[in-house]
């Protein structure tokens, strides 16, 4: 089981490190911007800073690391990368991902 773990883990970070080199060639660089919520999303005051995946919303109260917050954004557009649909739907939704703080 911890083989098969380990190879899916290499799996998947080979996906996303090849998504990014391709994103790269094509001058694609996003810039991942910590904002307040936006009001659209009527979220409680706990959830302080949001940043945008292309649309869809990353969360995280006022305890998460900003690099936590980028990172997260950053990995949900490389897996959705060849997805739009997807993410449109997941938008759709109102699906969201949240962040949580180490303490």
């Amino acid at each position: 089981m911890k083989l098969v773990t380990q190879v899916l883990t290499l799996a998947i970070l080979f996906s996303v490190a090849c998504n990014h080199a391709h994103a790269q060639r094509k001058g694609e660089m996003t810039v991942y911007e910590i904002t307040d919520p936006p009001a659209y999303l009527k979220l409680d005051p706990f959830y302080k800073k949001h940043v945008s995946a292309s649309g869809y919303p990353v969360l995280g109260s006022e305890n998460v690391n900003d690099y936590a917050l980028k990172e997260a954004a950053f990995l949900i557009n490389m897996m959705l990368l060849r997805r739009p649909d997807l993410r449109q739907v997941m938008i759709e939704t109102k699906s969201r991902c949240v962040v949580m703080a180490y303490s």
